[in-house]
């Protein structure tokens, strides 16, 4: 029996490059630029195999018209005569409504679920979904993230500038002061001061200004919190209006920092490489500065290559998990973390449901949660012993630069300029499958169909432990 195959409607930006490259080389065929699939692919830089892969699965968009059920899914506030205003604008595009489902409203919005046949359409679909989202009451979360980061980088580059054109001119001083809130904002960790005060320094010549490293830090929190909780945050404007997944997100964050500023504070407060020659007020900072910029910022207030080795174990740690779901950041991502936490406490309490405050965590976004830790686990073992071996680096060093490659962060402990080019290769490969192969991973087990077991096999008992 043939299985009923699901369709998902993604913005290019969002899927990996392999698919935007395989639906451009068809459109190039079908309009004539290109007269065979070897020429069409060699424009576009893809391999046969890889455009006979995906070209089935991959359709532009107007295309999924052919499939005459198109889904719609929106956030729509809790005000009279949203969701008829919703469905007039259907109902004039010429869209027949088959079934809609909208969910109990909280803080103010319901998540609403519209299925439509769209095979008489008067227009296309991107005008529909225009139409729909220019509604007043329909929750514009893309609006409000661009609004919101370029209000955001603009205040911190004109604060930023304020220090830096003393140091660089008027020129370089506001064009430093831009590169550095966009690239702490997107958790980048790109700088532009090393001339001044040496190479690979990154931000410690400012290791001693907090207002420099309270602004870069602040920009590196924000954008790692992620733009559906900027979203909550602004609707809700008090904590107990917040959506308990904000709630999770705000309080791993706050954990994770000041647990780790405080770990580091405790850790290397003698370390003459580290913080053992600054005052306790410098200690207190960079200690901050290092647990924040972890989430995947990439910038350093000192030399990490000084770091104790217990520090460094925890930084791997700090850097695996990375931000949250939604934002600038990379890693596994604190909700993620929260659910694996949550499962083993309700495992060893020998409950059945996995719960927080109330609220049970499907089995299978368990099962999810422990899948992607495991991916990346194994990738960081592969990535730090592959790296010790071939260069014959301590252990820790290794996994450090592994797990700042995995987590997209850009930290080091000074040893990636002497590595082979093995080493370099696989860090390359961690870095590329931290970015793309987990965020990959995600999409699929978010959009993957869930199909009933047609066989129940018996149970097999097993021993563990």
């Amino acid at each position: 029996m043939a299985r009923e195959i699901k369709y998902y409607i993604v913005a290019a930006n969002a899927l990996p490059e392999i698919f935007v490259k395989v639906a451009e080389a068809k459109r190039m065929m079908q309009t004539g630029e290109a007269d065979t699939v070897g020429a069409a692919t060699k424009q576009v830089g893809i391999s046969r195999s890889a455009f006979y892969k995906y070209k089935d699965a991959v359709q532009p968009f107007n295309d999924m018209k052919a499939e005459h059920i198109i889904t719609f899914y929106c956030m729509l506030k809790d005000n009279t005569g949203v969701l008829s205003s919703v469905l007039s604008v259907f109902a004039t595009s010429g869209a027949n409504i088959l079934t809609i489902n909208q969910s109990i409203p909280t803080n103010g919005c319901a998540a609403v679920t519209i299925s439509a046949e769209t095979s008489g359409l008067a227009e296309t679909l991107e005008k529909l979904m225009a139409d729909v989202a220019a509604v007043d009451g329909v929750v514009r979360v893309v609006r409000h993230a661009l609004i919101g980061t370029f209000t955001l980088e603009g205040a911190a580059a004109v604060l930023l500038s304020f220090r830096f054109v003393p140091q660089f001119g008027l020129l370089g001083g506001i064009w430093r002061g831009i590169f550095h809130a966009i690239s702490a904002f997107c958790n980048a960790g790109f700088d532009l001061v090393g001339g001044k005060f040496g190479a690979f320094t990154s931000l410690e010549g400012y290791n001693d200004d907090p207002y420099v490293l309270c602004i870069i830090m602040a920009l590196i929190v924000i954008g790692g919190l992620g733009f559906f909780v900027w979203e909550d945050i602004v609707r809700a404007r008090s904590w107990k209006g917040l959506s308990l997944y904000s709630k999770m997100v705000l309080s791993i964050t706050a954990a994770l920092l000041l647990g780790g500023a405080l770990f580091f504070f405790c850790a290397e407060y003698s370390n003459p490489e580290t913080f053992g020659n600054m005052p306790v007020w410098q200690k207190a900072l960079n200690a901050m500065f290092q647990s924040v910029t972890l989430r995947t910022a990439g910038f350093a207030s000192f030399n990490q290559g000084g770091l104790k080795d217990s520090s460094i174990a925890l930084s791997c740690v700090l850097m695996l998990i990375g931000g949250s779901s939604g934002s600038t950041a990379g890693g596994l991502k604190t909700v993620t973390a929260a659910v694996l936490l949550l499962g083993l406490r309700s495992n060893l309490a020998g409950r059945e449901q996995v719960t927080i405050r109330g609220r049970a965590i499907s089995y299978r976004k368990v099962m999810d949660a422990m899948t992607l830790a495991l991916i990346l686990l194994v990738l960081f073992l592969t990535g730090s012993i592959v790296i010790s071996l071939a260069d014959s680096v301590p252990y820790l060093h290794a996994a450090f630069e592994t797990a700042s490659a995995l987590g997209t962060v850009g930290v080091t402990v000074g040893i990636t300029p002497g590595l082979s080019p093995l080493s370099h290769v696989m860090l390359i490969c961690m870095m590329y499958l931290g970015r793309i192969g987990v965020f990959s991973f995600s999409i699929a087990f978010l959009t993957r169909s869930r199909y009933p077991a047609k066989i129940k096999y018996p149970d097999l008992n097993v021993m563990i432990g």
